[in-house]
């Protein structure tokens, strides 16, 4: 059986998803097709930015894509961050925020998504208070 994730680590990744769209900016658009969650330079799609920046080990994130069985990048990153062991409606904000990147919109869009659904889902709990005041101040 999975360990489940704290909410300070919820709080953890969900902070880096923030410090992930701050150093690539708001307006920055994925420029690859498909969501590559690493590549020789690091991680490049906004949930592999904001798994590595998390802490997560790159093997056990790479492990998890390979064995999702996903047809689409946002249902591999619900699979990938449910299989690290974070609640499932959190898994799934992070894959909304996926699916905007994927339809080549702004980062910044993909994380006033990943917000929405936090808020829909009422889990809001699981980011940091700092954090939420901030994401609630996003147009």
């Amino acid at each position: 059986m999975k360990q489940m994730r704290t909410v300070e680590e919820h709080r953890k990744l969900a902070n880096a998803l923030i410090q992930a769209v701050d150093d690539y900016g708001h307006e920055y658009v994925y420029p690859h097709v498909d969501c590559v969650y690493y590549n020789e330079d690091g991680p490049v799609c906004l949930i592999g930015v904001a798994l590595d920046k998390a802490g997560f080990e790159r093997e056990k994130v790479l492990g998890c894509v390979s064995n999702s069985k996903g047809d689409a990048n946002e249902e591999i990153a619900r699979v990938v961050i449910n299989a690290l062991g974070f609640n499932q409606k959190f898994a799934n904000a992070c894959s909304e925020a996926q699916a905007v990147q994927d339809e080549k919109l702004t980062w910044g869009a993909a994380l006033r998504e990943f917000r929405d659904f936090i808020e829909s889902a009422d889990v809001i709990n699981l980011v940091d208070e700092k954090d939420w005041e901030r994401l609630s101040k996003m147009d």
